[in-house]
């Protein structure tokens, strides 16, 4: 039984080292390395166009985002404004809640002025950027909606 163990590893060393020494690269030729030179090459412009694209993109996304949140900006200056010119005495909630939206455009305007400093990933801060941007939205649409029945 012995014999068979040490019979297997033995054998299973041999093909292992086999298969090691016989996968060893071979010096390349002057054309394999051309190629190879291409290749990089035609990688590198990839990532440049890539990082233009990107570029581009940004620049059309910050201006609309910019534009959303002075649009927000409004919103919330007339909602003070009404609290402040109306005859009817708001609740604190309702101040609370004009308060917090407020916060909340701050917030997406420093977002965007931080991406500029740090360029994280390009995809997953657009989204999570255009979901909150949606949600600020809604909230604004929502403020003036009498919920009570």
């Amino acid at each position: 039984m012995k014999k068979i163990i040490y019979t297997i590893v033995i054998a299973s060393a041999l093909a292992t080292g086999t298969l090691f020494t016989a996968c060893q690269s071979t010096p390349s030729t002057p054309a394999e390395e051309a190629a190879q030179l291409k290749v990089d090459s035609a990688k590198q412009e990839l990532k440049d166009a890539q990082k233009a694209a990107t570029a581009e993109e940004w620049e059309a996304f910050k201006i609309e985002s910019e534009e959303k949140i002075r649009i927000n900006d409004l919103s919330i200056a007339d909602f003070k404004e009404r609290m402040k010119t109306s005859e009817s005495q708001f609740d604190a909630l309702y101040v609370e809640k004009i308060d917090k939206l407020e916060k909340q455009n701050k917030n997406l305007k420093a977002k965007i002025d931080n991406y500029e400093k740090r360029n994280t990933d390009w995809a997953s801060f657009k989204s999570e950027f255009n979901h909150d941007m949606d949600e600020l939205g809604q909230a604004l649409r929502d403020l003036t909606v009498d919920n009570k029945k």
